[in-house]
């Protein structure tokens, strides 16, 4: 996407670090913005920085494991601003990690949940929606510099990461001969 001037961004994890980051990168392009987060006091807090810049943007709590509410979410953001054209799935968590053998099975659920389906859940939810209107849009999901290079004793965030790398580049070549792009990002 060249154009992002009165285009709509949907930020997961948007209330805070490289999330909101992303979010006033993309306010500075003249999108609108949607920070979608757990936490309502972030949202809030988050909000009036747009505010005081005169951004559109809108806040919507979501956990992204939760399909019908990111089903719920994505309604909110096109009533407010018509059309989502960028998915950014940023929402992620670390969780206290040694050895796999030695995880509780509610760690590992929890990291996988977050960490893998929550991206699913983003691109089956919103994807469709910006495939629909035809004016084309972007798919990022951030992974992490630890999909390419393994850190020893995190065996879940290691390798969720890298299913995200493999699930957004499956996702470019899938969407090849549309309008919509697909990219990871990998910080750190």
């Amino acid at each position: 996407m060249e154009n992002l001037q009165g285009k709509t961004a949907f930020i997961t994890g948007g209330a805070s670090g490289l999330g909101l980051g992303i979010a006033k990168a993309c306010a500075r392009e003249g999108m609108n913005i949607v920070i979608a987060d757990l936490r309502q006091n972030a949202i809030d807090e988050a909000l009036t920085i747009f505010k005081e810049n005169n951004w559109p943007a809108i806040g919507v709590c979501l956990d992204v494991t939760d399909r019908e509410g990111y089903v719920k979410a994505a309604d909110e953001a096109e009533k407010a601003f018509g059309k989502i054209h960028v998915l950014v799935n940023n929402a992620g968590i670390g969780v206290p990690e040694g050895k796999l053998w030695e995880d509780d099975y509610k760690t590992i659920d929890l990291a996988i949940d977050v960490n893998y389906r929550g991206v699913l859940n983003g691109i089956k939810t919103i994807l469709p929606r910006i495939l629909s209107h035809g004016e084309g849009g972007h798919v990022v999901s951030t992974a992490s510099k630890a999909a390419l290079v393994p850190v020893p004793g995190f065996t879940l965030y290691n390798s969720l990461k890298m299913a995200v790398v493999t699930v957004m580049e499956t996702l470019a070549t899938d969407l090849q001969g549309t309008n919509v792009g697909s990219s990871v990002f990998c910080p750190g």
